[in-house]
């Protein structure tokens, strides 16, 4: 049976992730230190995510 992660390894792990997916991790995570944005560039890790803004607000819509 697998362990359940605590909360805070989620979001580490989500976090690294995240900051791996930029050219400069360093860079990203020295400015999420200071509480600053950090840019990331969409690319091939973003990809299952991008669709249509009108498909997106649908999929959103409670359905009966």
């Amino acid at each position: 049976m697998a362990t359940r992660m605590r909360f805070a390894e989620v979001y580490e792990a989500g976090d690294a992730w995240l900051a791996d997916c930029s050219a400069h991790p360093d860079l990203v995570r020295n400015a999420w230190e200071l509480d600053k944005l950090a840019l990331i560039a969409t690319g091939e890790h973003w990809l299952a995510t991008e669709t249509a803004l009108v498909t997106t607000m649908q999929a959103l819509k409670p359905h009966p």
